[in-house]
């Protein structure tokens, strides 16, 4: 099986992982008051888009956003209008800043609060959600930040080798077909 097809299934399945992760963390990791939020998917399009190819980064930001609303959320078009943009947004941000490991590590940092604050400001909006900015902060952004920066941790290095390969072939089958 070629190396790309293997970027949308894994994706497919950090998007599996992403509704599970938590029946298998002991509740003692986490109080009764933190609402964790995996954003596995997120970390792996932000890779995609800075480290491999940004249209299709953003091409699956749309469509895996359209599954998460059609999958987890009552709203249809709030992650199909968030993923896409922040992604975008992201690439736009860092496009002409150095990229290694360590400054991706910010740039996801600031992704992922851009994200949850985002989502919570629509949600707010649109009164789906009560909520205290600073009870967001301390219970759902604070522990969401620390469980995904593990992830983070945890995946960077083999996914930036799997993502430069892709890339090195991608730029030589481009270049099989100049003349």
């Amino acid at each position: 099986m070629r190396k790309k097809y293997w970027v949308p299934i894994i994706m497919l399945i950090l998007f599996s992982l992403e509704s599970i992760i938590m029946n298998y963390v002991p509740s003692y990791f986490f109080n009764n008051h933190w609402l964790v939020i995996p954003r596995f998917l997120f970390i792996f399009l932000l890779f995609i888009t800075i480290f491999y190819d940004k249209k299709l980064g953003v091409t699956y930001a749309f469509v895996f956003g359209l599954l998460m609303d059609i999958v987890f959320t009552e709203i249809y078009g709030i992650y199909l209008f968030v993923y896409p943009a922040v992604v975008y947004i992201m690439y736009w941000l860092v496009k002409n800043w150095i990229t290694n490991l360590f400054t991706m590590f910010f740039y996801s940092v600031f992704g992922l609060i851009a994200l949850e604050i985002v989502l919570f400001l629509l949600y707010y909006m649109i009164n789906l959600s009560d909520i205290s900015f600073k009870y967001f902060a301390f219970h759902r952004l604070l522990p969401t930040m620390l469980m995904n920066m593990i992830f983070y941790v945890a995946i960077c290095f083999p996914l930036k080798k799997y993502l430069s390969a892709l890339k090195k072939l991608k730029e030589e089958e481009e270049g099989m077909f100049q003349s």
